[in-house]
Protein backbone atom coordinates (compact mmCIF):
# COMPACT_ATOMS: atom_id res chain seq x y z
CA UNK A 1 0.00 0.00 0.00
CA UNK A 2 1.31 3.44 -0.96
CA UNK A 3 0.82 6.20 1.59
CA UNK A 4 0.82 9.83 0.56
CA UNK A 5 3.20 12.19 2.37
CA UNK A 6 1.74 14.41 5.05
CA UNK A 7 2.71 16.95 7.67
CA UNK A 8 3.17 19.99 5.48
CA UNK A 9 2.02 21.43 2.17
CA UNK A 10 4.15 22.72 -0.67
CA UNK A 11 2.24 25.29 -2.71
CA UNK A 12 2.55 27.23 -5.94
CA UNK A 13 0.11 30.13 -5.97
CA UNK A 14 -0.70 31.78 -9.29
CA UNK A 15 -1.46 35.52 -9.32
CA UNK A 16 -1.23 35.93 -13.10
CA UNK A 17 1.70 38.38 -13.20
CA UNK A 18 3.70 36.36 -10.68
CA UNK A 19 3.70 33.09 -8.73
CA UNK A 20 4.53 32.39 -5.09
CA UNK A 21 6.30 29.22 -4.05
CA UNK A 22 6.32 28.11 -0.43
CA UNK A 23 5.50 25.45 2.08
CA UNK A 24 3.61 25.49 5.35
CA UNK A 25 2.51 23.14 8.10
CA UNK A 26 -0.62 25.30 8.66
CA UNK A 27 -1.71 25.57 5.05
CA UNK A 28 -5.18 27.14 5.31
CA UNK A 29 -3.92 29.87 7.64
CA UNK A 30 -0.97 30.56 5.34
CA UNK A 31 -3.22 30.88 2.27
CA UNK A 32 -5.57 33.13 4.23
CA UNK A 33 -2.68 35.40 5.28
CA UNK A 34 -1.34 35.56 1.71
CA UNK A 35 -4.81 36.23 0.28
CA UNK A 36 -5.35 39.12 2.69
CA UNK A 37 -1.89 40.61 2.13
CA UNK A 38 -1.69 40.33 -1.65
CA UNK A 39 -2.86 43.13 -3.90
CA UNK A 40 -3.78 40.68 -6.67
CA UNK A 41 -6.22 37.79 -6.38
CA UNK A 42 -5.03 34.20 -6.11
CA UNK A 43 -6.17 32.15 -9.11
CA UNK A 44 -7.45 29.09 -7.25
CA UNK A 45 -8.01 27.11 -10.46
CA UNK A 46 -4.40 27.34 -11.67
CA UNK A 47 -2.70 27.34 -8.26
CA UNK A 48 -1.35 24.00 -7.06
CA UNK A 49 -0.43 22.21 -3.87
CA UNK A 50 1.30 18.99 -2.80
CA UNK A 51 1.07 17.22 0.57
CA UNK A 52 4.63 16.54 1.73
CA UNK A 53 6.58 15.77 4.87
CA UNK A 54 8.11 18.84 6.50
CA UNK A 55 11.64 17.80 5.52
CA UNK A 56 10.66 17.19 1.87
CA UNK A 57 8.75 20.50 1.74
CA UNK A 58 11.70 22.45 3.10
CA UNK A 59 14.17 20.68 0.79
CA UNK A 60 12.02 21.24 -2.31
CA UNK A 61 11.24 24.87 -1.51
CA UNK A 62 14.88 25.69 -0.78
CA UNK A 63 16.21 23.82 -3.83
CA UNK A 64 13.67 25.30 -6.24
CA UNK A 65 14.18 28.87 -4.98
CA UNK A 66 17.94 28.44 -5.37
CA UNK A 67 17.59 26.96 -8.85
CA UNK A 68 15.24 29.71 -10.06
CA UNK A 69 16.95 32.56 -8.19
CA UNK A 70 17.33 34.61 -11.40
CA UNK A 71 13.51 34.58 -11.75
CA UNK A 72 12.82 35.88 -8.23
CA UNK A 73 11.03 39.23 -8.22
CA UNK A 74 13.19 41.08 -5.70
CA UNK A 75 11.61 43.35 -3.13
CA UNK A 76 8.05 42.17 -3.81
CA UNK A 77 5.62 43.25 -1.10
CA UNK A 78 4.29 39.70 -0.68
CA UNK A 79 7.70 38.11 -0.10
CA UNK A 80 11.30 39.15 -0.67
CA UNK A 81 12.46 35.76 -1.94
CA UNK A 82 9.49 33.50 -2.75
CA UNK A 83 7.77 35.45 -5.56
CA UNK A 84 8.83 34.41 -9.06
CA UNK A 85 8.12 35.16 -12.68
CA UNK A 86 5.30 32.92 -13.97
CA UNK A 87 7.47 31.72 -16.88
CA UNK A 88 9.05 29.11 -14.56
CA UNK A 89 5.78 27.57 -13.32
CA UNK A 90 5.86 24.56 -15.66
CA UNK A 91 9.58 24.02 -14.99
CA UNK A 92 8.92 23.96 -11.24
CA UNK A 93 6.12 21.43 -11.72
CA UNK A 94 8.45 19.22 -13.79
CA UNK A 95 11.19 19.49 -11.18
CA UNK A 96 8.81 18.40 -8.43
CA UNK A 97 7.68 15.45 -10.56
CA UNK A 98 11.30 14.44 -11.24
CA UNK A 99 12.11 14.75 -7.52
CA UNK A 100 9.28 12.38 -6.63
CA UNK A 101 10.46 9.82 -9.21
CA UNK A 102 14.09 10.08 -8.14
CA UNK A 103 13.30 9.45 -4.46
CA UNK A 104 10.26 7.21 -5.11
CA UNK A 105 7.95 9.46 -3.12
CA UNK A 106 4.20 9.75 -3.43
CA UNK A 107 3.54 13.45 -3.90
CA UNK A 108 0.30 14.15 -5.71
CA UNK A 109 -0.19 17.46 -7.50
CA UNK A 110 -3.62 18.94 -6.86
CA UNK A 111 -5.35 22.15 -7.91
CA UNK A 112 -5.86 24.48 -4.95
CA UNK A 113 -9.55 24.74 -5.85
CA UNK A 114 -10.00 21.07 -4.86
CA UNK A 115 -9.24 22.04 -1.27
CA UNK A 116 -9.99 25.74 -0.80
CA UNK A 117 -12.22 28.46 -2.21
CA UNK A 118 -11.32 32.12 -1.79
CA UNK A 119 -13.81 34.95 -2.07
CA UNK A 120 -12.66 38.53 -2.55
CA UNK A 121 -14.95 41.32 -1.39
CA UNK A 122 -14.52 44.35 -3.63
CA UNK A 123 -17.25 46.48 -2.12
CA UNK A 124 -16.14 50.03 -1.42
CA UNK A 125 -15.39 50.48 2.26
CA UNK A 126 -14.91 46.77 2.93
CA UNK A 127 -12.72 46.35 5.98
CA UNK A 128 -9.31 44.78 5.24
CA UNK A 129 -10.12 41.81 7.51
CA UNK A 130 -13.28 41.11 5.50
CA UNK A 131 -11.76 41.65 2.05
CA UNK A 132 -10.75 38.00 1.67
CA UNK A 133 -12.72 34.99 2.89
CA UNK A 134 -11.44 31.42 2.68
CA UNK A 135 -13.47 28.21 2.86
CA UNK A 136 -12.79 24.52 2.47
CA UNK A 137 -14.28 23.51 -0.88
CA UNK A 138 -16.24 20.54 0.51
CA UNK A 139 -17.92 22.69 3.18
CA UNK A 140 -18.66 25.47 0.68
CA UNK A 141 -20.32 23.00 -1.71
CA UNK A 142 -22.33 21.42 1.13
CA UNK A 143 -23.41 24.86 2.39
CA UNK A 144 -24.57 25.93 -1.07
CA UNK A 145 -26.52 22.68 -1.54
CA UNK A 146 -28.29 23.28 1.79
CA UNK A 147 -29.14 26.85 0.76
CA UNK A 148 -30.56 25.66 -2.58
CA UNK A 149 -32.77 23.03 -0.94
Amino acid sequence: MVVEQSGATLYLLDFGDYIKLGYSNSFKKRIYDIGRKSEKEIDFESSLYWKVSMSVGLALESSLLTKYDEHVIRGHKLSKKEVLSPVVKDDIRRDIEEFTKLFELVIVERPLSDLLIGIYDKKPGAHDDDRFLLFYTKFWKRRNLEIQN
